[in-house]
Order: structure tokens, then C-alpha cells, then sequence
């Protein structure tokens, strides 16, 4: 018994140093397969004692039936975890855009302009390099520069409970780095930057210092491109300090992110007495573990984009948006309300059908409206 006590009371204290390692640090999202690991020892520690207890009497059965259901969650979540690795994040960057040695076969030939002289073994080839930024609040900011000698750079910014890792994003970086150098960062609260998300309008301050990381690099002309949360951020950072040559901006929503239904809704079972506490303690714990997202709670921004996209003049603005989209919950009316609220030379491409741009079948529609968008904007 005394074993059963001291082996329980050794996996409390681990759950929380877990926790606190998982929730405030970004320790996990630079090592992916420690987090993954943890999980798995997690839930091989809590099936053991589980069974340990149930040979002991009602009160070890109670607590032995908690320990399992403890094991099969941390199994679950790392199945989770695992799965959605597979289908939706690519850790080593450096692999895709090949920093590595010049004979090194790629899946993209990542080579510059294909006039220059020389054969393809010869030919700079694209290189990777991280950078941290502090922003103006003091909350750190981790990106990835992909460069390869272009004089114009485009910056990606994520949307909400996403990366710079995230695949969609990952194989847009590669799409536009053929014309462009390009620069993709996490913001506050999501994957290696630190800080957290709470929906509020803070992360503007992520974009601008990423973007004043970008111009002293030089460039001739720079672009953002933004989807969902991001679409939202670069329109409103756009608006606010116009330091940019070009935006485009991809399903970003009107008014503000606490707004959509979905964050309505998690926000009333936050506010539940007692089982709010509980619900968001198990929600930001699952939300880190697949997502990668500490998020800290639930704020309104300043201002809402479509009050404040006219003040983005003269600076273009291509918008993006689905015919419904059921994520910020917008449709055609939405996106041309948006499209009139700004001026200047701007454009909408609305996308027929549901979803929340990025749909497997709309790759190459998207991608090549937004190179095509960046290419005539920098001519400009």
C-alpha cells in the first residue's frame, strides 16, 4: 500500500511539472518527440498504478479506475498528436527549403532565376535561417527566413491555433519562394514564440516587429499575406502603421475573432461556476498538446477590420474569401461589404463553394492568384 501511495503521489507532482512545462513554456514545441514521449510514459505510468490500485479495496478500485481513465486520455492524446503531425506540421523547415549541403536532392529545386548562368549544381540554392524579434510589449517572436537573393519579400502570418509549420502554410512559403524571399513566424502564444493567445488584436504588435525585422534587411518592396486570425492582423497592422507595400488578405474576419460562434461558445463554458474552472484548465491543455497553442483566455481587440480597411489606402489590398465560410461565419455579401469598405486599387476573389480557404481542392487557385497578386503589386 505504501508503494501503491508513494508511486500516486510521485505521478501527481510529475503531471504537474508536466503541465506547467507544457502550458508555459515552449519547450515541447521545439521538441516535438519529447512532448510525444511524455505523453506515452504518461499514460504507461497511470495504466500501471491503475492496476496496482484495483487489487487494493473500493477506495483503490476509485482510484485505480481514475488512473486508467488518466491512461487512456494521455493515450488518445498522443495518438491525436501523432496523427495530426502526419497529416498537418512539418518540424524541420530546413528540409523543405534546403540549407543543407549543394548536392542534396530536394523535392522543389529550389534554385534562384532560372537565367542565370550555370547548371542546376551550380546555382545558389535557397537558405534557411531563424530569427527572434522582441516586440514592443517585450514578448518574443520566433521566425524562419528563406532567402535565396530576391529583392522582394513576402511574410506569412498564420492564422489562430496554427504555426509557421503548419502544412498549408509550409507549401505556400515554398510556392512563393520560386519569385520571392519569404519570411514565416509564429505569433505570440503559438509554437516557438512565447507569450500566449487571447484572441485579442496584441499580435499587430508581432506582425509590425517582424516586418521591421524584414525592412532592415534591405528589400525593394515587402508583402504580407494573412489567413483567418492573420488575414485579420494584417489588415488591422496595415491600417495602423502602413509599413507595408502590398497585403493580401485571406478569409480574415470583419469584426472581431471573440465574436465567431465557436469562441462564443467555449467563452460561455469558461464563465460555468466550479466546471468552467475545470473545462478550461482540460481545454488549454488539450489545445497545447495538438495545436501547439497556449491560449489565455478570451479579449476584444481595438477595432474591428472592416471599420478601419479604409484607412490601408493607398496600400493594395487583394481580399480572399469563400462564397460561406462556416469557420468566421461570412459569406459573398460579407466579403464585398469588406471589399467596398476599403479604397484604392484593390481586388476580391471570391471562391465558390464552403470552407475556410486552403481546401485541399483549391490549392493551385489560391496560390497562384496570391503569386500573381504579389508579382503585379511589386511591379508597381
Amino acid at each position: 500500500m505504501i508503494l501503491h501511495i508513494a508511486g500516486t503521489i510521485a505521478f501527481g507532482i510529475w503531471l504537474i511539472l508536466y503541465w506547467n512545462i507544457q502550458i508555459r513554456s515552449r519547450f515541447f514545441a521545439r521538441h516535438y518527440f519529447l512532448g510525444v514521449l511524455a505523453l506515452v510514459i504518461s499514460a504507461i505510468i497511470a495504466g500501471i498504478l491503475g492496476y496496482l490500485w484495483m487489487s487494493q479495496s473500493l477506495l483503490g478500485i476509485l482510484i485505480g479506475t481514475m488512473l486508467f481513465i488518466l491512461s487512456i486520455l494521455f493515450a488518445g492524446l498522443a495518438f491525436l498528436d501523432v496523427q495530426m503531425f502526419m497529416e498537418a506540421r512539418f518540424l524541420k523547415l530546413g528540409k523543405l527549403f534546403r540549407n543543407s549541403t549543394w548536392h542534396e536532392a530536394a523535392p522543389i529545386a529550389f534554385s534562384v532565376e532560372g537565367d542565370i548562368g550555370g547548371d542546376a549544381w551550380t546555382q545558389p540554392m535557397r537558405q534557411l535561417e531563424k530569427f527572434d524579434v522582441m516586440t514592443e510589449d517585450n514578448v518574443r517572436i520566433r521566425g524562419v527566413h528563406i532567402t535565396a537573393g530576391h529583392p522582394n519579400v513576402v511574410i506569412i502570418a498564420h492564422g489562430s491555433f496554427r504555426s509557421k509549420n503548419t502544412a498549408a502554410y509550409v507549401f505556400l512559403a515554398q510556392w512563393l519562394a520560386y519569385k520571392f524571399d519569404v519570411i514565416t513566424f509564429d505569433f505570440r502564444g503559438h509554437g516557438e514564440s512565447a507569450g500566449d493567445f487571447d484572441m485579442s488584436d496584441a499580435p499587430v504588435l508581432d506582425l509590425k516587429a517582424v516586418i521591421d525585422h524584414a525592412r532592415s534587411k534591405g528589400y525593394q518592396k515587402l508583402g504580407v499575406f494573412g489567413r483567418s486570425v492573420g488575414g485579420w492582423i494584417a489588415l488591422l497592422e496595415a491600417a495602423k502603421y502602413k509599413n507595408v507595400d502590398t497585403v493580401v488578405a485571406a478569409a480574415a474576419p470583419l469584426t472581431q475573432v471573440v465574436d465567431i460562434d465557436s469562441a462564443q461558445s467555449l467563452a460561455r463554458l469558461q464563465r460555468i461556476p466550479i466546471l468552467g474552472k475545470i473545462w478550461t484548465l482540460f481545454a488549454r491543455w488539450v489545445i497545447v498538446v495538438l495545436r501547439g497553442t497556449r491560449f489565455g483566455g478570451f479579449s476584444k481587440g481595438q477595432h474591428n477590420p472592416i471599420d478601419v480597411v479604409s484607412q490601408i489606402s493607398p496600400i493594395p489590398v487583394f481580399f480572399i474569401y469563400q462564397e460561406y465560410d462556416r469557420v468566421i461565419k461570412t459569406d459573398a455579401q460579407d466579403a464585398v461589404a469588406i471589399f467596398e469598405a476599403a479604397k484604392g486599387n484593390n481586388e476580391l476573389l471570391i471562391l465558390a463553394g464552403p470552407g475556410h480557404i486552403f481546401e485541399v481542392h483549391q490549392f493551385h487557385r489560391v496560390y497562384s492568384a496570391i503569386e500573381a497578386w504579389f508579382d503585379k503589386t511589386f511591379q508597381q
